[in-house]
């Protein structure tokens, strides 16, 4: 029979035993490690030490300002089916599923189990079989009075949130190779182009050469070094062709393609000098690039893991209950006579452990002087690029307009330098010398007008910039509805 008194006691017994399990929690419910994020977090310079002549912000998506959509094409091919973007989106679903596997321990767990059971036993009075059934389901859960649980599910989310950082990163980064070795196969096709013209032009020399060294006018010396000049153009055109093939075979790597040649378009000569980058942001805005975001997210949740790991170290207060039914017969599962039930409460706490609790500790702070250093490496190096870029975008103009009335010295020589030996005033390496000139500062002109592109690129690629965050926002909200 059952006791009123003595169920009320029970009751209350287990009363209480919960509301001091929740003093416990109100009162020690915050973490025993304190935090030095805010203190060790490194100072940004307010503004880069060199600007640039224009004023306003940098394109969204830079892209678009050279006006080329065979260059649009290629982008939004290389985002559909970039193969290194499609593994980093399939990191990110695993560290998601890390972070809701982390954040599983600090909720409620349940399970609900069913048995049969069938037993002979033979005894002095003979043989016996008997019949069980049960039926029952448990519950659990940890009181996370010391954060731990807590830490380690804000450390797998900071690790989601900085591998998005990273996708963000990469497609800057893709683009940015997309736009350069788009501009480096026209600048190759122009290049093998200028080749030809030369050629045509030496071939022509070397029959006046020729015609000159039949009447006698002139010695075998000039029409071998005429044949010598013609030789060295013929030697360079492999070279071009080869750098061609592999710049296109590059791009195709990155539309997920098999390699292939003119992937790049009909184009082979480079469109006219963009408008230079406008900059006159703040430098701390750097602070958004997405790679220094991703440093900073990491550095984050290794603080993270630090209070996990201090806490591991104190008592854990875990609850447990259980109840269900035993009857020998199914139809009898249900009746209240056979219930049972348990409520149990536990404190664990760690004695020995051999040292691997401390050493864990030790650890974790080891990493965070890591990701620490590395955050302050990846800022420097953000600054570096940013500096570099805009040195190079101011100076180069200031190349190209030297090369061009280089250009256009090597035309009067060698104007003039050909004159001269139809005339019969001078040999003929005057000439020779006056072409090559003439064809080396051409070739000069031609990669230092590409590198003009190839440094709006780079300046566009490491100010960052908010076009790619829309895009990943979309690829991963599609993945999560698949």
């Amino acid at each position: 029979m059952n006791n009123p008194c003595r169920n009320k006691i029970v009751r209350h017994r287990i009363y209480r035993f919960v509301c001091f399990l929740l003093m416990c929690g109100f009162v020690w419910g915050c973490s025993p490690y304190r935090s030095r994020l805010n203190e060790d977090m490194p100072a940004i310079p307010s503004a880069f030490q060199r600007q640039l002549e224009q004023s306003g912000q940098p394109a969204d998506r830079w892209w678009t300002l050279f006006d080329d959509s065979q260059l649009n094409e290629l982008m939004e091919e290389m985002f559909k089916n970039n193969l290194d973007l499609e593994a980093v989106c399939n990191r990110w679903r695993q560290f998601q599923a890390e972070y809701r596997i982390a954040d599983s321990a600090r909720k409620f767990k349940t399970t609900l189990s069913a048995s049969a059971t069938r037993e002979r036993m033979t005894s002095f009075f003979g043989t016996e079989t008997d019949n069980a059934f049960g039926l029952s389901a448990a519950a659990s859960y940890e009181v996370d009075l010391w954060n731990k649980l807590k830490a380690g599910s804000k450390a797998a989310l900071l690790e989601v949130f900085a591998t998005e950082a990273d996708i963000e990163a990469l497609y800057i980064s893709l683009a940015a190779e997309v736009g350069n070795l788009y501009f480096q196969i026209i600048e190759s096709k122009q290049q093998l182009l200028l080749l030809e013209q030369t050629i045509e032009s030496f071939q022509q020399a070397l029959e006046l050469v020729e015609n000159k060294y039949l009447q006698g006018v002139v010695s075998a010396l000039d029409m071998y070094q005429a044949q010598q000049n013609l030789a060295d153009a013929f030697a360079q055109k492999p070279g071009l062709e080869q750098e061609l093939a592999i710049r296109e075979h590059a791009l195709s790597i990155l539309l997920g393609r098999y390699p292939q040649i003119d992937c790049g378009g009909e184009k082979q000569e480079l469109p006219s000098v963009p408008p230079p980058v406008p900059v006159d942001l703040p430098a701390t805005l750097l602070k958004q690039r997405p790679d220094i975001q991703a440093a900073l997210l990491r550095f984050k949740a290794s603080d993270a893991l630090i209070e996990a790991a201090v806490a591991d170290r104190f008592p854990s207060f875990k609850l447990s209950s259980a109840g269900g039914y035993i009857a020998s017969e199914v139809s009898n599962l249900f009746q209240s006579d056979l219930l049972f039930w348990n409520l149990i409460g536990q404190i664990t706490h760690p004695i020995i452990d051999g040292g691997k609790r401390k050493a864990e500790v030790e650890r974790c702070k080891a990493r965070y002087q890591e990701l620490l250093s590395n955050y302050r490496n990846v800022v420097l190096k953000a600054f570096q690029e940013v500096e570099d870029a805009l040195v190079k975008n101011q100076k180069r103009e200031e190349e190209i307009k030297r090369l061009e009335n280089l250009v256009e010295a090597s035309v009067n020589v060698l104007e003039i330098s050909l004159y001269r030996y139809v005339q019969g005033l001078s040999d003929y390496l005057p000439v020779l010398m006056a072409q090559r000139n003439y064809y080396l500062s051409k070739r000069q002109l031609i990669s230092s007008r590409r590198a003009v592109f190839s440094d709006r690129i780079e300046l566009n690629r490491v100010l960052g910039g908010s076009w790619q965050q829309t895009v990943v926002n979309q690829r991963l909200e599609k993945m999560q509805n698949e």
